[in-house]
């Protein structure tokens, strides 16, 4: 598996001020280019969704390739599933600097299994971390990537209630 790198700079801006930012998550989807090989021809789409109903409808992806030569060994059968990143985790909460703004340069997505899903599949997750420009980790809280259920259809579709 491959690690990937997410830009500040790919990210749209937030509007709606830290506890309600626009949008309020990203959700991933996972492309694979060549079924051949599908561990180094996966990307991820990233779909900015405004609320919970809106779920990233009629939005369209930022595709994120992985980090060339980013090695990840993962020795399990892996359940692919959509995840989510809460925006208002990544965004300056104080000053300095001005607010709703992304409090890093890039973040780093890590492939992980070790997290079980509540129905004990082992579904693919990343770790994250947040870097400044000159690639040191900063830190502006906790990150979280949630596991949505597996009742939730995936978007553009608003999951099930």
């Amino acid at each position: 598996m491959r690690q990937f790198k997410i830009l500040a700079s790919q990210l749209p801006a937030v509007s709606g001020g830290v506890g309600s930012p626009r949008p309020s998550k990203f959700i991933i989807k996972f492309l694979f280019t060549n079924f051949i090989d599908p561990i180094n021809s996966m990307k991820l789409l990233l779909y900015p969704a405004n609320d919970h109903a809106h779920y990233g409808r009629l939005t369209n992806p930022i595709v994120i390739d992985p980090i060339p030569g980013s090695t990840v060994t993962v020795q399990n059968t892996l359940t692919l599933g959509n995840l989510e990143i809460v925006t208002s985790q990544l965004l300056k909460a104080v000053p300095p600097g001005p607010l709703n703004t992304y409090f890093f340069h890039h973040l780093i997505l890590t492939p992980d299994t070790t997290i079980i899903a509540p129905d004990l599949n082992p579904h693919l997750i990343f770790h994250i971390k947040a870097y400044d420009a000159s690639g040191v980790e900063v830190n502006s809280g906790q990150i979280t990537m949630m596991v949505i259920d597996d009742g939730n259809p995936s978007p553009p579709k608003p999951p099930v209630a």
